[in-house]
């Protein structure tokens, strides 16, 4: 395997081949400013260890007037970095069209595993994305920050966006952000036409007494959903749909997913809709919830229409099907949930 030194490109097509390593020590592994045709397939790339290494693995911004098209990252490995591991970023108000990132791992970094995103909200800059394959985990979170780091692969900013057959396990024990939620192990917002599906997020983690959970629709997400997933044994949630309070959250389903044993430090529901959510839906999912553990937890909701069907909840003993806290009474439909519970 050939060996790479640190790469740092600023016009395209930037196209970067192995089977090759890059040990990057204390530097940022690979930095493409402004660029599009980016290609990175076949790389492993290691930093001094994400203590040490205070870059990220493999960062793509745009930051010009104009969209860039075509980013392809495959069968990559990226460890050891306080940053995220990897991150393709709209810096303004332009971002990339077609990003395709498959088969790769990420691990043992600070502030994600894997990102998609754009700094402007409500905004979409990104298209076409898709992250599939791909597995991310101990990426712990950076304590100290305001904001939450830690999650394990997660998309914003963008229209038409999948994620699928991923993984992301012991990710956020350190996030203590004190200013915003937790890391959460997949998830996505600010966004449109969002599938996240086929995926699985387990034994994610917490320290600031939010989310921790298996999967998210966070704020200004609309006409996406959640399916056929599986969660177990998170800190918090296994699925949520969550509103900022600004911008719109609406037309949403979590549908057909698994939650196991989910809340095992956080009690906010094996299924969780927090906000104004507005004209979404949860049907057809199946939780295995602890004694004393809770269904679905409804909380500050001030959005409309909103239905709950054919959810079936296994508990170990006496457990709450339905939780509303701190809500007016407003517009909904429940139909054919029903909770088993073990005595």
């Amino acid at each position: 395997m050939k060996r790479l030194a640190p790469i740092h490109l600023t016009q395209g097509p930037a196209i970067i081949v192995g089977p090759a390593l890059i040990d990057a020590g204390d530097d940022p592994g690979i930095i493409i400013e402004n660029a599009g045709d980016v290609t990175i397939k076949d790389i492993i790339i290691r930093g001094n260890g994400r203590t040490y290494n205070q870059n990220g693995g493999i960062r793509i911004e745009n930051s010009t007037d104009r969209t860039l098209s075509n980013v392809f990252i495959d069968n990559v490995e990226v460890s050891g970095f306080k940053e995220d591991g990897i991150l393709v970023y709209a810096k303004a108000q332009h971002g990339y069209s077609n990003i395709k990132i498959a088969n790769c791992r990420s691990h043992d970094n600070g502030r994600s595993g894997i990102t998609v995103r754009a700094e402007a909200y409500p905004a979409t800059p990104h298209s076409d994305v898709s992250i599939t394959n791909c597995v991310a985990y101990q990426n712990t979170g950076i304590p100290g920050l305001p904001v939450h780091t830690g999650s394990g692969i997660v998309m914003s900013g963008f229209r038409r966006g999948l994620i699928q057959f991923c993984e992301a396990y012991q990710n956020g024990a350190l996030c203590d952000a004190t200013e915003s939620g937790g890391p959460v192990g997949i998830w996505a917002y600010n966004c449109d036409e969002g599938i996240i599906q086929y995926n699985i997020s387990h034994h994610n983690h917490s320290n600031n007494h939010a989310d921790g959970g298996g999967f998210d629709l966070d704020g200004g997400s609309t006409n996406s959903v959640l399916r056929y997933n599986l969660s177990y044994h998170n800190d918090g949630y296994g699925f949520q749909l969550w509103d900022f309070f600004w911008g719109e959250t609406t037309f949403n389903r979590i549908c057909k997913n698994i939650s196991w044993y989910d809340c095992q430090k956080y009690d906010f529901g094996a299924f969780s809709v927090f906000g104004k959510v507005m004209s979404s839906s949860i049907y057809s999912n199946v939780a295995r919830i602890k004694e004393d553990g809770i269904g679905t937890k409804l909380q500050q909701w001030t959005g409309t229409e909103l239905m709950f069907a054919d959810n079936i909840y296994l508990a170990d003993g006496i457990a709450q099907h339905f939780v509303i806290s701190d809500t007016t009474a407003r517009p909904m439909v429940m139909r054919d949930s029903f909770i088993v519970s073990k005595v």
